[in-house]
């Protein structure tokens, strides 16, 4: 059976349904699920220090600006950055940097409010009415230059205070969803640049922070265009999209269920992971236009898709995306080559795209 819930530990979100459990061992995952982690430490000393520790984990790796800073601080490279609670602060860092600018939530995810200011007339737009720079409470934001670049996510996690697993995704932008276009990721090949670059700045990413002992990331790094790599973000918790997915098909590895079972001593030394990937494996994120869904495609045709969702049915309402991660259907394939895993991936979108029948949303409907 499938127990199926969420909860948060030292930062990061642990959905259990990633794990199967049989049904013998139902008493186990129960304890496994719903165990108080005090009941395991060995003296009030001890628990006080755990929780300190972890608040430190939280706040370095929810919080984007104590994040850059404790990471700029150890000679990480990041984008220049600064804390923006109020219109004088935006001012002030757009006279420091000039545009274009990236102004995003401090504490958000899935690249929810995040906006690029690239002229004059898109700062004014976003000074305009409603604005959270215009109350009289901070705004809680953080203003970043924009780096042209390509974008990498890196994923993994991290047992026992060692890195288990870190493998990097060529990846599309989070923004994308914005314009309503797909989001992509395709595991590197061994070898292939910058693979193990982006390994050695996540390691230093990882000893600059306050790195819980066990748990899953999520990182995100750009190339520049002089190829030079900088750290977006990272954060504890797993990948959204098909991440999970993509590290069971590509490294034959549970990272969620591993990390619950080290925390909670089912299995404190974890899975033997192999130092690259027994499969290049990626995943993609359908977006299509709003309207009313007419028709679902059934199963996918494409070679080497391994797994096909669609997350809307007949008779329901495609609405506009809100998040990175919004989307009516998903795949995760595997391939030969990188190039040949994402032209797998592209094939399968076209099919879904051109198969599904939506009826088009009415203007102002």
């Amino acid at each position: 059976m499938l127990i199926s819930m969420r909860w948060c530990r030292c930062g990061i979100t642990v959905l259990a349904s990633a794990t199967t459990v049989r049904s013998s061992s139902l008493l186990s995952a129960m304890r496994l699920a719903f165990s108080l982690e005090t009941l395991a430490l060995a003296g009030a000393g001890l628990w006080l220090w755990h929780l300190s520790h972890a608040r430190m984990s939280t706040l370095a790796y929810r919080d984007k600006f104590l994040m850059k800073q404790t990471l700029a601080a150890a000679g990480v490279p990041v984008a220049t950055f600064a804390k923006v609670d109020h219109v004088s602060d935006l001012v002030a860092f757009i006279g420091r940097v000039g545009l274009p600018v990236v102004v995003k939530p401090r504490r958000g995810a899935g690249s929810v409010d995040v906006r690029v200011l690239r002229t004059d007339d898109d700062v004014n737009d976003f000074l305009g009415a409603g604005s959270s720079l215009t109350g009289d409470h901070p705004a809680d934001l953080q203003a970043e230059r924009y780096i042209p670049h390509e974008m990498y996510n890196v994923d993994g996690m991290v047992i026992n205070g060692e890195l288990r697993v870190g493998w990097p995704s060529a990846t599309t932008s989070g923004l994308l969803y914005q314009q309503g276009d797909l989001q992509r990721a395709t595991f590197l090949e061994p070898g292939e640049a910058p693979q193990p670059d982006l390994v050695a700045l996540l390691e230093r990413v990882l000893a600059a922070l306050p790195t819980p002992r066990n748990t899953v990331f999520h990182a995100e790094m750009f190339r520049t265009t002089d190829g030079s790599l900088m750290l977006n973000e990272i954060g504890c918790r797993i990948g959204g999209a098909r991440v999970w997915d993509q590290f069971r098909l590509g490294f034959d590895v549970d990272l969620i269920g591993s990390v619950v079972k080290a925390n909670y001593g089912v299995d404190r030394d974890g899975p033997v992971v192999g130092a690259k990937p027994v499969a290049l494996s990626g995943w993609a994120m359908v977006a299509c236009p709003p309207g009313v869904v007419r028709s679902v495609p059934a199963d996918c045709p494409v070679p080497n898709v391994w797994i096909y969702d669609s997350y809307v049915a007949a008779g329901d309402t495609i609405a506009p995306p809100v998040e990175s991660t919004d989307a009516v259907a998903a795949f995760v394939a595997q391939g030969e080559t990188r190039a040949a895993c994402d032209a797998t991936l592209q094939k399968a979108v076209a099919w879904y795209q051109s198969t599904i029948e939506i009826e088009p949303a009415r203007p102002g409907g």
